[in-house]
């Protein structure tokens, strides 16, 4: 079982990311202040991030949440309805955030996001 923690604030993305990873530890967060304190609460082993949140957007989520040491090296799935272009993809900048995968939702089953999260918390055990 790995400890996920879900950045989202549609209510129908939490309901059925919590169907799908009913087997692990799931913490939901509707926008980047309450992440940060769910992640100190409990590290995550892996992060599901939309990047459209209120008040501050998940990349101002991620950059604050790398500043971390111990947060370094945690996986961070971008799952977002924001359509990035391959330019910024391949960009220095998030190059740096160390961003384990993007997903954009409307191209994304939930079976794919489901393996892409499993490939990176196979092994875990809490």
């Amino acid at each position: 079982m790995a400890r996920i923690l879900v950045i989202d604030s549609h209510k129908t993305t939490k309901s059925s990311l919590a169907e799908v990873f009913s087997e692990h530890e799931l913490t939901q967060a509707n926008d980047a202040g309450t992440a940060i304190v769910a992640a100190n609460q409990h590290t995550p082993d892996i992060v599901i991030l939309e990047l459209s949140l209120a008040s501050h957007s998940g990349l101002e989520f991620l950059y604050e949440f790398r500043t971390y040491q111990d947060w370094e090296h945690i996986p961070v799935l971008v799952y977002t309805t924001v359509r990035l272009q391959d330019t910024v993809l391949r960009s220095r900048a998030w190059q740096q955030l160390a961003i384990a995968d993007y997903l954009y939702k409307p191209d994304t089953t939930l079976e794919n996001l489901r393996l892409a999260v499993e490939k990176y918390v196979s092994g875990v055990s809490v």
